[in-house]
């Protein structure tokens, strides 16, 4: 769905029930605690060029079996001159 999209390319996660009645809220409030849990900050520094734009970014990890939810690229200011 473009909700899912939307929070997918933001970083984000969506929870989404469907068109029928939930059985238990208990799986998704468990998938959104482990989310929460495992949160973390990471720092970098983009090169800036002449004018401002928006730059693609690819995370990458040495280790088996991580996920990352994060932005597929960031707004990077023009350099001062």
């Amino acid at each position: 769905t473009s909700l899912t999209r939307l929070s997918e390319a933001t970083g984000g996660m969506s929870f989404y029930l469907g068109l029928h009645s939930a059985v238990s809220f208990g799986p998704y409030l468990t998938d959104l605690q482990k989310a929460l849990n495992n949160q973390y900050l990471l720092s970098f520094s983009a090169k800036p060029g002449k004018k401002a734009e928006l730059q693609q970014i690819n995370l990458t990890t040495e280790v088996a079996g991580v996920d990352f939810a994060s932005h597929d690229a960031v707004w990077v200011p023009a350099a001062k001159r």
